[in-house]
């Protein structure tokens, strides 16, 4: 299975040069995402996450623009469209990252979460394997008795 088949496509775009505290404000606190992405003239220079906001001192959120605090792009590790889940898992993984930016061509595609991944292949799993993990269901007749 392919990034580009269960990539979230719908990754919000943040301005770079608004401060911490109006980002925090008009996109963290009302969508609940954790991950944006920040791009200049349509381009990917970065993401921005709790992380890097929470590497801030909250009395400095006025003063200091998304820019300064977001994750610039050759810091990233970044996957493509075309890239298998489980390399892309193992990236999460040995590397400590919750998110990662699938890009094609310098452009955002989108983006996938380790949650995401491991949740996708834990329903993947039990649906492979139902008897391992569930009691079988019975069905009751008519009179609400199981036959």
């Amino acid at each position: 299975m392919r990034v580009s088949d269960v990539m979230s496509r719908d990754c919000a775009i943040v301005n770079r040069d608004m401060s911490l505290q109006e980002f925090v404000d008009t996109h963290l606190l009302r969508t609940g995402d954790r991950c944006f992405a920040v791009e200049d003239n349509g381009r990917l220079v970065g993401l921005i996450t709790l992380r890097d906001i929470g590497a801030v001192p909250r009395d400095r959120w006025e003063s200091t623009t998304v820019r300064e605090a977001m994750r610039p792009l050759k810091d990233l590790h970044i996957i493509t469209p075309d890239t298998q889940v489980l390399d892309a898992l193992r990236l999460m993984a040995g590397n400590d990252i919750n998110q990662l930016p699938v890009v094609a061509n310098g452009a955002l595609q989108g983006i996938v979460s380790r949650s995401h991944l491991v949740q996708l292949l834990q329903t993947r799993s039990d649906l492979q394997h139902p008897a391992k993990r569930y009691a079988p269901l019975h069905r009751m007749n008519q009179r609400g008795v199981t036959p």
